[in-house]
């Protein structure tokens, strides 16, 4: 018996369409797309070698020797400095009170961020947006130096109040304070953090209507425990800013450590070997998150802002919902610190403001000040940083000049993926001394030179453009299909980095800069040690509160506008 012609047909037409798209996905074979894409990444291949792989090299090499100074070649000791370090106390000390650390912030991973995004999912669109501007709120107004500073003048014995209960003199008080301290902070940026990720995949995978969103999720919440082990095992600025090491190392950071060996006991190699253990691992924690992003297909892609809410069953909204509601309310107690630091202008009279003000003006070449903080960031960001991070990115992500397999060039940045410039200062300093280009716009731009986070960002935004394409057949240019869906998640990179810049207390620390050179942050250092609270006070809210409503109008923008526009997806594209 003979096959239904329409039947016949219909199945070479379905048949036709799989070919079509499985074609779409074989890798180009045209040459130009290969070329352009390996031209695009030998900048940032470039800049990697000397920004990253070199210093890495040099800490490395340095942990193996022994010198009084930042010179190439040192005494050969072998093994000697890793050994003196973890048979060290200090050692110890700093593992414990990192570990307790990661503790409590893996417990606000783990369990507010994802009631958060939960519970927002299942609100209607205004409420969503509501959520998202109250969730942003602490990334609106965070600034490390300013919350040290908050807490230092807290405990000020003149004006600071809970003295007698918050009690740094006490090791194991000051131990629970910076842990609380620390612990209310991250609550906040990891909330906001949560509900921006958590509603996107929520989003994007509700979009199909053919996957749950459960996949996504749990890959956002794998990688933001990566990141938060990453990045504390190298932080601690603002706890080294209020307690140093504390009293009988109960508050010791490896980032102290560091700094300790490097500058105040003058032993290179001995910080060259802290920091090589700790690039070790954050090595291998970059690598793991890269591989959980290509392996998973994880992607981002521009979507329509109009969608329905997330349906759950009616208990899991209630408790969602109640939640929701809880964190929100720690979100914005979260705040609290850094509006505490302007105390001392209510406990000041204005005539002797003013005139610290005016001392302030007119010795510390304050407008200098103000504009490196502003301009020399801006600079390094928007003239090298953006092109050479952006190029890369359009080479990998929409070039493809691998195919199918394009995103595997990521493995090439993933060691350096979540490292800070912490774990690179000793291989930097030794870098710069030998080639002779201390204090200068150079010396000073070197570790910002490449994005890497923003980097795999625009790659996976590029692979879900070109898997959005593919699951709906549809053609487009380059330039609409890549290039201008791009820019507004570009636009948020560059202003993160220029915030991250500005407020780095790290690099700059490590620099012998001048008074003509310094940063806020220096300048706030600098008064503080001179004990010109009044006079912080005043500095924190002329240059905080400006800084707030700029950081309202631009996290809030995109919270509003961009957002609800981005959607997370995982696995492969749907081909049938």
């Amino acid at each position: 018996m003979s096959e239904n012609p329409d039947k016949t047909s219909e199945k070479i037409k379905q048949t036709g369409k799989k070919q079509k798209k499985r074609d779409i996905e074989k890798p180009s074979k045209r040459v130009l797309p290969i070329v352009l894409g390996i031209l695009f990444l030998l900048p940032a291949l470039g800049v990697l070698v000397v920004s990253k792989v070199i210093p890495t090299t040099m800490t490395i090499i340095g942990s193996f020797q022994e010198s009084r100074g930042f010179n190439i070649f040192g005494s050969f000791v072998g093994i000697e400095n890793y050994r003196i370090f973890f048979a060290s106390p200090q050692f110890f000390d700093s593992l414990e009170f990192t570990s307790l650390l990661i503790l409590v912030r893996v417990i606000v991973i783990l369990f507010p961020t994802l009631p958060l995004g939960l519970g927002a999912g299942s609100l209607k669109p205004l409420g969503r947006k509501i959520v998202r501007i109250l969730a942003s709120i602490p990334w609106m107004v965070y600034s490390p130096i300013a919350l040290g500073i908050t807490w230092i003048l807290l405990l000020n014995p003149m004006f600071g109040f809970g003295n007698e209960i918050l009690n740094l003199r006490d090791p194991e008080k000051g131990r629970i304070l910076i842990l609380a301290i620390d612990g209310l902070s991250f609550l906040g940026l990891a909330g906001g953090l949560g509900v921006t990720a958590f509603l996107s995949a929520l989003k994007g995978e509700n979009e199909s209507g053919r996957r749950k969103p459960v996949k996504s999720v749990l890959l956002i919440e794998a990688l933001m425990l990566l990141v938060t082990v990453a990045f504390t095992v190298q932080g601690g600025s603002t706890i080294n800013f209020v307690a140093g090491g504390g009293v009988n190392n109960s508050t010791l950071t490896f980032q102290n450590l560091i700094f300790r060996f490097l500058f105040i006991t003058f032993r290179p190699g001995l910080s060259s070997a802290i920091a090589s253990v700790l690039f070790l691992l954050v090595m291998i924690l970059g690598i793991a998150a890269a591989l959980i992003l290509i392996l998973s297909h994880f992607r981002l892609f521009a979507l329509s802002p109009k969608s329905n809410p997330v349906k759950y069953a009616k208990w899991f909204k209630i408790v969602s919902i109640i939640l929701l509601i809880l964190f929100l309310i720690l979100q914005l107690i979260s705040v609290v610190p850094y509006i505490a630091k302007f105390i001392p202008l209510f406990r000041t009279p204005l005539a002797n403001i003013m005139n610290d003000t005016s001392d302030l003006v007119q010795e510390t070449l304050f407008w200098r000040t103000l504009l490196n903080t502003w301009l020399v960031p801006f600079v390094i960001v928007i003239l090298v940083q953006f092109p050479i991070t952006y190029v890369a990115a359009l080479g990998i992500g929409a070039l493809r000049p691998l195919g199918k397999g394009s995103e595997w060039l990521l493995i090439i940045f993933a060691p350096w993926l979540i490292m800070t410039e912490l774990l690179v200062i000793p291989g930097m300093l030794r870098l710069i001394n030998s080639v002779g280009i201390n204090n200068n716009l150079i010396t000073f731009s070197i570790p910002y030179l490449l994005n890497i986070p923003m980097l795999f960002i625009l790659v996976l935004f590029f692979r879900g453009q070109h898997y959005k394409f593919v699951e709906n057949e549809k053609k487009q240019g380059f330039f609409t299909k890549f290039v201008w869906p791009s820019i507004p998640l570009t636009a948020f990179c560059l202003i993160f980095s220029m915030i991250y810049i500005q407020q780095d207390m790290v690099w700059v620390r490590s620099l012998p800069m001048t008074q003509a050179q310094q940063f806020i942050p220096g300048l706030i250092r600098s008064l503080l040690t001179a004990g010109s609270e009044r006079t912080i006070g005043w500095l924190l809210a002329f240059i905080r509160i400006p800084a707030f409503i700029l950081g309202f109008l631009v996290f809030g923008g995109f919270q509003l506008f961009y957002f609800p526009r981005l959607g997370i997806k995982s696995g492969k594209p749907t081909l049938d």
